[in-house]
């Protein structure tokens, strides 16, 4: 993951609504890598809200986060958000792999999910709309 994506500081547009949410997301994505967020950061970001650049730069944070804690809120949420993103034109075919085999692994480890059916659809979806 760390090769696959850089880890230099956001200098786009991370957020292109005219609204105080957005407001305040612009702000703390200042200057930030997905390196730069944490768990508690991640509370801060709307993946909805990021712009294409932006969610590129960003999507990252939650895909580490999910490989260390794949049955947590941050997994969870990144995955319903990859199922429905419009934003897949803005990675390349080595970073699409490895989202796919992220969710993968999330699915997989989520103690949760393969009980599921609506999170095997889900994976499903994820591995159809990210595919090479």
């Amino acid at each position: 993951m760390r090769l696959a994506f850089a880890n230099e500081p956001f200098q786009g547009i991370a957020a292109a609504h005219d609204c105080l949410e957005c407001d305040e997301l612009r702000h703390f994505l200042e200057g930030k890598s997905w390196r730069d967020l944490d768990e508690e950061a991640l509370w801060e970001v709307e993946l909805p809200l990021l712009t294409p650049e932006a969610y590129h730069a960003f999507l990252p944070a939650w895909l580490w986060h999910g490989l260390h804690y794949p049955e947590s809120a941050h997994a969870g949420m990144a995955l319903i958000n990859m199922e429905a993103t419009e934003n897949v034109a803005a990675f390349n075919s080595r970073e699409r792999d490895l989202v796919v085999r992220c969710a993968q692994f999330i699915h997989r480890n989520d103690p949760f999910a393969s009980q599921d059916q609506e999170s095997v659809e889900r994976l499903r979806h994820i591995e159809v709309r990210w595919a090479l």
